[in-house]
């Protein structure tokens, strides 16, 4: 497993506006962690077992054993490696997040569940999205470092108004700096 990079102690915790922050490490972090295979790929699905009809031939029976045979070890060995990172997963976001937001959150078998009701509790309101960008825009303070990085950081925040037309002209920029 690769460590260099992102520890977990670099994810910032998710207070409610920071969401998008917060995600973005949150990915690097499984990228780097090798984990992040877990988001895109399905839940494993067990194989039902067959049911051994009237007019079922015993040779027909037999393959249709066979088959779920083959089926249930394929999935046995993908949940091997599934459980764990999944359960890993599950405990960095647990462990990044404030205990207010998770006891806010409930019923998830899985970390894409988990991770999707958050989404929908932070980005589900174009409102609460707009509130968040607009107190980041006004409430953000240049604490010295380079007067650039700082400008483009507004010029980014005031970037994400524009499609809900409520950016801030350049004039009201420069009152902010």
């Amino acid at each position: 497993m690769i460590s260099a990079g992102v520890a977990i102690r670099d994810i910032p915790t998710l207070r409610g506006d920071n969401y998008n922050e917060w995600y973005k490490k949150l990915i690097l972090f499984f990228t780097m962690q090798e984990l992040d295979w877990i988001l895109t790929h399905p839940v494993p699905v067990e194989p039902q077992a067959p049911v051994r009809g009237d007019d079922m031939t015993d040779t027909a029976w037999q393959q249709a054993q066979d088959v779920y045979k083959a089926s249930k070890e394929s999935y046995d060995l993908v949940m091997i490696k599934w459980k764990p990172a999944n359960k890993k997963c599950v405990a960095v976001v647990e462990n990044t997040v404030e205990p207010t937001i998770l006891g806010a959150i409930t019923d998830y078998h899985n970390v894409v569940e988990y991770l999707a009701k958050i989404k929908n509790q932070y980005t589900g309101s174009s409102k609460i999205y707009a509130h968040q960008l607009l107190e980041q825009l006004v409430g953000v303070q240049y604490r010295g470092g380079g007067l650039r990085e700082f400008i483009h950081r507004l010029v980014n925040i005031n970037n994400k108004l524009k499609p809900m037309n409520l950016q801030f002209n350049e004039g009201h920029i420069v009152y902010l700096i």
